[in-house]
């Protein structure tokens, strides 16, 4: 049960870090400067599983505007100061001024590897995720991800759930609009280290 849990809490990256130390490591990603790492800690994922999350995490940095790339190192975003830290859960978060934008920095691909921005969150329709933003239509997201090779799937009865390569975009919708965007990676807890 107790790894149950810790595998649901790395997952959600629940934020309200005590005294968890930052875990070192590298990571599987292909970086804006095109560059791959392998990851320190042993992974559910397999190499080829993690080269095409790298690939749509690429694409999803390439065709979106927010402030932080996915995959951006804690250890560079941490100081600016035009956010405010949340401490987390073994994980942590940038939160902007205005509340309306939270990015979530965890290890990846597993809890024990270099904290790196893994899921964020906005309320701000002056962020395009995928050419997708805050009050269009929730058609017209759709549209935009299966588009983009994403792939609905209903395991959220709340939002509109599309996939791809690991990689997972909430949409919560009011009325027919787009209220909240997410993007999210699962990240894996193979230690079963509860935090």
């Amino acid at each position: 049960m107790k790894k149950l849990i810790a595998a649901a809490l790395a997952a959600t990256l629940l934020l309200s870090l005590a005294s968890c130390r930052e875990p070192s490591g590298s990571l599987i990603n292909t970086t804006s400067a095109g560059t791959t790492a392998e990851p320190t800690a042993e992974t559910a994922y397999s190499a080829e599983a993690l080269r095409a999350a790298g690939e749509t995490a690429k694409f999803i940095n390439e065709n979106s505007d927010f402030d932080f790339s996915l995959f951006t190192p804690w250890n560079s975003a941490k100081n600016n100061t035009s956010y405010k830290i949340l401490n987390g859960f073994g994980g942590a978060g940038l939160e902007s001024n205005d509340g309306l934008t939270v990015y979530n920095f965890s290890g990846y691909p597993d809890a024990l590897d270099e904290w790196v921005m893994t899921n964020f969150y906005t309320y701000d329709p002056e962020h395009s995720i995928i050419g997708m933003s805050c009050t269009m239509t929730s058609g017209d997201a759709e549209e935009k991800l299966t588009d983009a090779g994403f792939l609905r799937n209903n395991e959220n009865a709340s939002d509109i759930v599309y996939s791809r390569d690991g990689w997972r975009i909430n949409l919560s919708v009011s009325g027919g609009v787009v209220i909240k965007i997410r993007v999210s990676f699962d990240t894996t807890n193979v230690e079963g280290v509860i935090f």
